[in-house]
């Protein structure tokens, strides 16, 4: 695996020659009007098939109120994803424009946003830039800046000045480490089998975030935007957790984006979102328990990494004084990183609750625990260290909390049981993981009253997409807030009531959404199609057309009638003039959130191109062990009015939908495909999909991963990184398997092929 490059900001300006790639290079003259602004374009990851960017943008010229900035491409470069913006690109042209929070740019003010993009062959930067449409002319009255981009890299990511992360979602931030402290907050200490919080009794529930630092659901392995971070513990927070537990925050081993992505050699950009979403933890009061390797041989990186590099078999991770001592050079750079946001170093963080030596360690033996945790608490003497659950930990004095996983999560003597084992061994118990799809009330409630239980965190949440809808997670625990099905919101809201039982607090009503924000109103065939981002939080939005203008006045077009999980949402009754349009909301209880900002027809991120929306009829699509179907029906829609229809027969039994035909997907990075259950029939444990394809001569298998089908209706999502011969695809289809337990008939429909 290669070690991702370093790379030095290139700072344009309009009318100035460039020193690009070694050569340079005269940009072509302004035309009358410009706009007095620079352009910072850095790349913060490059992996040689694609790469990450920031792009400042600072204005010399009179406040700006709404900036769209433009460039073209001089390379085969496609942008696939943007943050702190929405981007649109036709052929090599680009514009990026402002999110709600970011509009304003006064002078002498810079703003940051990024992009991710995928090429073939170099990656040159762009040439020039334009804003608002006006070529950047770099800081007035000057006309002619340097002619050779800045010289001297910024030594780490840097934040930017904003006083909490929540509002400065730059990804990779920069600008001098000098923000406001964020609010303080206490430290998590040890009094026998007990925690205290400023001296008070501490007992939590809490949640698993493993994504934190680095995610694997959007794109490909790649680092989680600030907005998906915010969103993550905006809802965490709103369903009463206090603790949450991250593995990428910690684990960061053996993969071009991680932090040690090979031995004794360090990428300190993995920091950037490590930094941020421990300050975001940190404002929003939230604890975190870290792991620091792994057992499972995951993107993230694991105990094996060391072992790999070493030439060792794994289970010498434990023995070898080699890999030990690469184990802790690696702790070593991690907890001495000091954080930007923050000024404080990992290692005397108080937002850190306990250092955990590892997740669901197998093969550990008491020598090893003893001397990592000695290591950790000469390192990082005030954090409480956490050992999984071996029993080896007990005879260990600096472990302070065991951590017991369930899966299956059966009952609460379960739980409480193991925690009287453990805390029988003078060791805090925490349940470091339960399953979300286990829960009841009844296995929940019985551990508010057992002084034994400390801790107990759900696996896991996942936040909504940077576009719309939700990520999603094939691991069959994933939970979206607050629930995709009456099933979801029953055990989410039994999990809530659970964390604020533990913390002794009344549950309060849940909080009023965020805003979201518009990404597309893109014309289609039956009217225009709508994508917005999610705001936490919110169960159901409305949508408000105006043919005004972005102020209104405003006209109800779906009252409350949309949520994440049918979007992009189709307003069919649009008129052919220009329109706007803005969201509300609403939580469970039909609390309303702030309205988004304005966009009109044609403006926002192209949501992707449509393959097949069924609306003439089945568009060569058949299928296979249906018990009736395919065919074009009203019955549903999430675009235009129709949708494909197959019936099904329910009882251990895999059907499926696909159209067999050439197609080329040569250059595009996503597969997208809405489906639904009907609402009729036994469903058991529940009907899974895949969204796949066939690629060429051996028709090679490629899926998404199982996603529950459900009579909500979900966004089936397949990445294209990675699947070979996406010029030749032979089959796109939709797998339906039904579970054993399930009985009598019932319907799939499919809406909305798409690919971006």
């Amino acid at each position: 695996m290669r070690l991702r490059a370093r790379y030095r900001p290139l700072t344009l300006g309009c009318a100035a020659a460039t020193l690009l790639a070694g050569a340079v290079v005269a940009l072509p003259a302004a035309h009358a009007a410009t706009t007095a602004c620079t352009v910072t374009w850095q790349p913060t990851n490059d992996w040689g098939s694609g790469a990450t960017v920031d792009v400042t943008v600072t204005n010399h010229g009179a406040s700006l109120t709404g900036w769209t900035l433009g460039w073209t491409f001089p390379g085969t470069q496609q942008v696939t994803s943007s943050w702190n913006g929405s981007y649109q690109q036709t052929g090599a042209a680009v514009t990026l424009r402002n999110a709600d929070w970011n509009a304003t740019i006064g002078t002498g003010a810079s703003t940051t946003a990024g992009v991710s993009l995928n090429y073939t062959g170099g990656n040159p930067a762009p040439t020039a830039f334009t804003l608002n449409g006006d070529p950047c002319t770099g800081p007035a009255p000057t006309t002619t800046p340097s002619t050779s981009p800045s010289t001297s890299p910024s030594s780490s990511p840097s934040p930017s000045t904003s006083p909490s992360p929540s509002t400065s979602p730059s990804t990779s931030p920069t600008g001098d480490p000098n923000p406001t402290d964020p609010p303080g907050i206490g430290r998590v200490t040890r009094q026998g089998t007990k925690l205290l919080l400023d001296g008070r009794p501490f007992r939590f529930g809490g949640v698993n975030l493993s994504w934190l630092g680095l995610d694997e659901n959007v794109g490909g392995i790649a680092y989680p935007t600030t907005f998906r971070i915010d969103d993550g513990l905006d809802t965490a927070k709103a369903m009463g957790a206090t603790v949450v537990r991250s593995h990428t925050l910690g684990i960061s081993t053996a993969h071009p984006l991680t932090l040690e992505p090979k031995l004794g050699q360090f990428n300190d950009q993995a920091f950037a979102s490590i930094d941020y979403a421990v300050a975001a933890a940190r404002s929003r009061g939230l604890h975190l328990v870290v792991p620091l390797t792994d057992n499972w041989h995951w993107y993230h990186g694991g105990r094996h990494d060391f072992t790999d590099w070493l030439g060792l078999p794994e289970d010498a991770f434990y023995t070898d004084p080699r890999a030990v001592a690469a184990f802790e050079a690696y702790i070593d750079h991690l907890l001495n990183h000091v954080n930007p946001y923050t000024k404080t170093a990992f290692k005397d963080d108080p937002t850190v609750l306990a250092w955990e030596l590892g997740n669901e360690l197998t093969g550990v033996n008491t020598t090893w625990i003893r001397t990592i945790s000695a290591h950790l608490k000469q390192l990082s003497p005030q954090t409480l260290v956490a050992s999984h659950w071996s029993g080896q930990e007990y005879g260990v004095d600096e472990v302070d909390i065991v951590d017991a996983h369930y899966y299956p999560f059966n009952s609460a003597d379960q739980i409480r049981n193991d925690a009287r084992d453990i805390t029988s061994h003078g060791k805090v118990y925490l349940a470091g993981e339960y399953g979300s799809t286990d829960v009841t009330s009844a296995k929940l409630d019985p551990l508010v009253g057992d002084p034994n239980v400390t801790g107990a965190l759900f696996w896991q949440i996942f936040p909504h997409r940077d576009d719309f809808g939700y990520v999603q997670h094939n691991d069959g625990y994933t939970l979206h807030y607050p629930g995709d099905d009456a099933t979801m919101r029953g055990r989410a809201d039994a999990i809530r009531r659970f964390q604020y039982a533990m913390s002794g607090v009344a549950v309060p009503p849940v909080p009023a959404p965020g805003a979201p924000l518009l990404t597309s109103a893109q014309r289609t065939g039956g009217g225009v199609a709508l994508a917005w981002r999610g705001a936490s939080t919110a169960a159901r939005y409305t949508v408000r057309r105006s043919t005004t203008g972005a102020d209104g006045p405003w006209t109800t077009v779906c009252d409350k009638c949309a949520s994440d999980n049918n979007t992009p949402w189709t307003d069919t009754s649009a008129p052919a003039t220009a329109a706007w349009y803005q969201v509300t909301g609403y939580t469970v209880d039909g609390v309303a959130g702030p309205a988004s900002p304005a966009l009109k027809t044609g403006e926002g991120s192209s949501v992707g191109t449509t393959l097949w929306d069924f609306e003439s009829g089945t568009d060569g699509w058949g299928g296979t062990n249906l018990a009736g179907g395919p065919w074009s029906v009203t019955d549903w829609a999430t675009s235009g009015t129709h949708s494909l229809k197959g019936d099904l027969t329910l009882g251990a039994r895999t059907a499926y939908l696909a159209r067999t035909g050439a197609a080329n997907l040569s250059g595009r990075t996503t597969l997208r495909v809405s489906a639904k259950l009907a609402g009729w029939g036994n469903a058991g444990s529940g009907v899974q999909v895949k969204v796949y394809v066939k690629t060429g001569p051996s028709w090679t298998w490629y899926d998404g991963g199982p996603v529950a089908l459900t009579p909500a209706g979900s966004t089936l999502t397949l990445s294209l990184a990675g699947v070979a011969n996406l010029g030749d695809v032979r089959e796109v289809g939709v797998q339906v398997i039904s579970p054993a337990d399930s009985s009598g008939t019932s319907a799939v429909y499919l809406d909305n092929v798409t690919v971006a």
